[in-house]
């Protein structure tokens, strides 16, 4: 069975043509996106989620159509569920661009959406059992601008930090901004622990404002873990007792190795419990709602 999508609304098979040569996401990667959990029908963290991509189009001067809100998209999620016979868990991804008209100048500020979903076989978020393996990628800086903090449709400097890591035997890269700066990771924002304490690189770094990572400050203040933002060098997480990563999709990415230091993960399996329970609670908040 072909998986379906849901393009501007309507609902297509992954394999119908719904997007034009003059498409500006594939001209321009005109466009913002982003990817989330659904758990049983529920998306996590959605309200979150959908605050990031509308301030994101207000910052490319995107026009949201004023009937496609928050409440709509989760009517196309729970409509793609069913669509796609989706029992418990999923990874959907919105992307939102504008368009098509002009060339580098837009003639139409109007904004079109595609929404896909994919079945994930654990639908609770789960720690990698080997742990990760760490480089840093130099070669090509994320600069820091207005669209630093959002998904946007460029993605170049994740994709070839990917790359890199992947040709220098790493798992995973970390990222750089123009000053030098280590701000996240290929797949998502980076997190230390020393001494019981929590650390991650401010947002106003470059790094993108991750969903995840500010649930993760949310847990630690919950359980008054001490938390700070700063900015690493490779000296500090060679101190570290422990590293991992996050992001909306895998939770918690364990690292065990950043040249010759290995690392620990209690603080990782912490906070992977506390994702799954916040997943767990979201659901049952919302289906005592409808």
């Amino acid at each position: 069975m072909s998986k379906k999508l849901v393009f501007n609304g309507n609902v297509y098979s992954e394999s119908d043509p719904v997007l034009k040569a003059s498409n500006r996401a594939f001209l321009y990667g005109d466009g913002v996106f982003e990817t989330f959990r659904v758990f049983k029908g529920i998306p996590l963290f959605i309200t979150d989620h959908w605050s990031r991509l509308t301030s994101g189009l207000q910052v490319l001067k995107i026009q949201k159509p004023e009937s496609f809100n928050v409440q709509r998209l989760q009517f196309h999620i729970r409509n793609l569920v069913k669509e796609n016979g989706i029992e418990d868990g999923a990874r959907a991804r919105i992307s939102m661009f504008r368009n098509p008209g002009g060339k580098y100048t837009p003639v139409d500020m109007g904004m079109s959406y595609t929404l896909q979903l994919e079945g994930l076989k654990n639908p609770f978020f789960e720690l990698n059992k080997q742990g990760r393996s760490l480089g840093v990628f130099t070669e090509f800086p994320r600069l820091k601008n207005p669209l630093s903090s959002f998904k946007t449709l460029n993605c170049h400097a994740s994709v070839m930090g990917g790359i890199w890591a992947q040709e220098n035997g790493f798992d995973e890269a970390l990222l750089v901004n123009g000053d030098g700066e280590i701000i996240e990771a290929t797949s998502g924002n980076l997190f230390w622990v020393k001494e019981g304490k929590v650390f991650t690189p401010p947002n106003n770094t470059g790094a993108v404002a991750g969903i995840t990572r500010m649930h993760i400050v949310n847990y630690c203040i919950q359980a008054t873990i001490p938390c700070f933002e700063m900015v690493p060098t490779e000296a500090v997480l060679l101190e570290a007792d422990e590293i991992f990563t996050t992001n909306a999709i895998q939770g918690v990415q364990w690292i065990n190795r950043y040249k010759d230091k290995r690392y620990f993960n209690k603080f990782s399996k912490y906070f992977i419990d506390q994702l799954n329970e916040s997943m767990i609670n979201s659901w049952k908040d919302l289906r005592v709602i409808e």
